[in-house]
């Protein structure tokens, strides 16, 4: 009886955690994007990367997904990692706001400012700055210095040569998102 009570806990347990985090896949150009979502672009810069290295674990940026109406009782959480190739990262995601939550590197997190985040609108690609995050790694501890970096010039050329479908058929905006360790 205990048995079977623990594996259903488990089970529930599962499906529910799954539910509630998507890993965003880049964009391509040319690909269908509905009314309901934006895109977002980014470029996530760290000292972690070590391509093809299994042994150093990569950074992931998470933001909460709010909704339209920025209810927080509609949360989802959002993964952002870094793409292996260096190359920008270009989102496609459900129209409505974000909340930054963490960083993770391996085993370690670093909270973030749940009052700061981002806002992805219908037909627009919207620019949130370059997140720099440089991991200093202690004796006994570890921390994290986040940037935002404004590489707008560097990004809309990226766009218009890799891009340019995405870039004629969408309004741009640059609206620079915080990143604040608390």
């Amino acid at each position: 009886m205990m048995r079977s009570l623990k594996s259903t806990i488990f089970v529930i347990a599962t499906l529910l955690l799954s539910a509630c985090s998507m890993i965003q896949e880049k964009h391509i150009d040319g690909q269908s994007i509905s009314n309901s979502e934006g895109i977002v672009v980014t470029n996530l810069i760290s000292n972690t990367d070590e391509v093809g290295n299994i042994f150093v674990p990569h950074l992931k940026y998470i933001a909460v997904y709010q909704g339209e109406s920025n209810d927080a009782g509609v949360s989802k959480n959002v993964e952002f990692t870094p793409d292996k190739n260096g190359d920008h990262n270009i989102f496609k995601l459900p129209v409505g706001h974000y909340k930054w939550w963490q960083i993770v590197f391996g085993n370690h997190y670093f909270l973030l400012d749940r009052n700061e985040g981002f806002e992805v609108k219908e037909n627009t690609v919207t620019y949130i700055g370059d997140l720099k995050t440089i991991i200093d790694y202690g004796f006994m501890s570890i921390s994290a210095e986040n940037n935002v970096i404004d590489n707008q010039e560097e990004i809309t050329k990226f766009l218009l040569k890799n891009y340019p479908k995405l870039m004629n058929e969408r309004v741009f905006e640059k609206k620079l998102t915080v990143l604040e360790s608390i």
